[in-house]
């Protein structure tokens, strides 16, 4: 096969077809780039899933039904028996918690209350003997599985653990105290502690929801050695590329960018 003399254009053959092409020099005639995109938009579109799957599973934690009393009348009399008389308890829909309640002495009744409002299949509780003690336990485990028919203001007053993706520091913080150190509104950041927001300003999440993908990144500079910590956006401006180009490198199916010169490290890591 020969390349065409009457072109106006070097003909070339395709790297990948060995057709000839006058329309690029690089040897990838239209159709190969055409096959190329497919594959890569699907592999973009399983990392994308793998992304979303992991945030998901991860957003809260799993409810643990060995560490808790099933609910039988022979239980509760046992506790009360025993002084206990503060119960924690713990609506399940499955293997999901779907509400966390606080009573004193009326336990039973209050459950009796929840069957003609709420969709549950079970009821484990922990119980107390300080009322206290009880308060202050409904609001940890409320913030510990996220039930989704408890109400925000059950435990925005309480403390949480969330992590700056610039420092990676992770702040033990009131919802007064994330609206100080954020720069945000109250609103804000009840929003970001209730689970209606996923993060505050991209650098602020909740602990529980952190992942193996975060806002920012540590990358080296290998031809300085230093490592300075960027989002997509950052990063893009200060070596001058779109963001669109730097999407692989991000999302770790490019193991370097730009010749091997920027590599993503994890946060330990330390240059010689």
């Amino acid at each position: 096969m020969c390349a065409n003399k009457n072109s106006s254009y070097p003909d070339t053959y395709c790297k990948k077809c060995e057709k000839i092409t006058s329309r690029y020099a690089s040897g990838h005639c239209k159709d190969c780039i055409k096959t190329n995109n497919v594959s890569i938009n699907k592999l973009r579109k399983e990392v994308l899933k793998q992304q979303n799957k992991y945030i998901k599973s991860s957003r809260k934690e799993a409810f643990n039904k060995d560490s808790y009393t099933k609910l039988t009348i022979e239980n509760v009399l046992l506790d009360k028996n025993n002084g206990k008389q503060n119960y924690i308890y713990f609506l399940t829909k499955g293997e999901e918690v779907v509400y966390i309640g606080k009573s004193e002495n009326n336990f039973l009744s209050r459950i009796s209350e929840h069957i003609k409002h709420k969709d549950f299949d079970d009821v484990y509780y922990k119980s107390f003997s300080m009322p206290n003690v009880a308060e202050q336990y409904e609001k940890n485990f409320i913030i510990k599985y996220r039930p989704k028919q408890n109400k925000v203001l059950a435990y925005t007053n309480a403390k949480v653990d969330v992590l700056d993706t610039k420092t990676m520091e992770v702040l033990n913080v009131n919802l007064s105290e994330l609206a100080k150190i954020a720069g945000c509104s109250k609103s804000a950041a009840g929003g970001l502690i209730s689970g209606k927001s996923k993060k505050i300003y991209g650098r602020y999440i909740l602990n529980i929801n952190r992942t193996h993908i975060q806002t920012y990144k540590s990358i080296l500079d290998t031809h300085t050695g230093e490592t300075e910590r960027h989002t997509m956006i950052t990063f893009a401006e200060k070596i001058g590329v779109s963001q669109n180009s730097i999407w692989y490198f991000f999302s770790g199916l490019a193991k370097s960018f730009q010749k091997k010169r920027y590599l993503i490290v994890d946060d330990n890591f330390k240059s010689e």
